[in-house]
């Protein structure tokens, strides 16, 4: 009887979605701690969430041998998958103090609260196809049409961050805008880039090392809550040199993946 589970896939390829997982889940904590009455952290609290559940199921790719039961486990992932577009604009609008669209906001989360039941169905995945760093799922139309929509979304956001980041008078603002536009920038173009394994093309996915833009999007937000964050519960100097391994590590991964 097969296994259903492998570990000749493990090194390298799970290596950078595992980072991913583990620099989310290090914001994450902070976040919850040091954002709780910080309208922006809170929000970038559960894009981070939806990046590691979708970073625990990008591990799994490498890790399980049947493909029934990884069809089911990326279709349960779209579960939050579908509110990264919205998260993304209500990110961008809180960071920028912009209320004049919410109704922006509010239709983003309707598209998404549609697009939830449907994520679940053949029209949405149709199949996972097995490549050599494992299984990769096949868009139906429905996932076509929200890559469609989240395009222009992720270039509306993109550009609202570009602008503030060269009009803000504040410094330490406008650098915040600057590390958060680039990383969304990149978190984007990597996600985008997974167009080629879903053609059936045998590329190792983009969005795998989505521990990069993270890693950007996190210090652009954090800078200043994460050192309120050290004095209380940390030790003096853990945060920034814990930023230092994150902003590092990067590197080090891609490295590895390339030997």
């Amino acid at each position: 009887m097969q296994s259903l589970i492998r570990f000749d896939l493990l090194f390298p390829y799970a290596i950078p979605p595992i980072l991913t997982l583990a620099a989310s889940i290090f914001v994450v904590s902070l976040t919850i701690h040091a954002g709780r009455h910080v309208r922006e952290n809170q929000i970038f609290t559960l894009f981070c969430l939806g990046q590691s559940l979708y970073s625990v199921d990008l591990i799994l790719r490498t890790l399980i041998t049947d493909p029934v039961i990884m069809l089911t486990i990326t279709r349960l992932q779209h579960f939050s998958f579908v509110f990264l577009i919205p998260l993304g604009i209500h990110l961008a609008h809180a960071l920028l103090k912009i209320h004049h669209r919410n109704w922006l906001i509010y239709l983003a989360y309707g598209y998404s609260l549609v697009m939830l039941p449907l994520s679940q169905t053949r029209w949405y995945i149709t199949e996972t196809k097995l490549y050599f760093f494992g299984f990769f799922t096949h868009s139906g139309p429905l996932l076509t049409i929200y890559a469609i929509v989240a395009l222009p979304a992720a270039l509306y956001v993109s550009v609202l961050l570009i602008n503030a980041a060269r009009t803000e008078a504040d410094l330490q603002r406008r650098i915040k805008f600057r590390f958060i536009s680039i990383g969304l920038i990149c978190n984007s173009v990597l996600l985008i880039l997974n167009v080629l394994p879903v053609l059936g093309l045998p590329v190792y996915p983009p969005s795998n090392f989505g521990f990069i833009p993270l890693s950007l999007m996190a210090y652009g937000i954090l800078q200043h809550q994460i050192f309120d964050t050290a004095k209380s519960w940390f030790y003096k100097g853990y945060i920034p040199r814990t930023l230092v391994v994150l902003i590092w590590t990067p590197l080090l991964g891609i490295v590895l993946f390339w030997l």
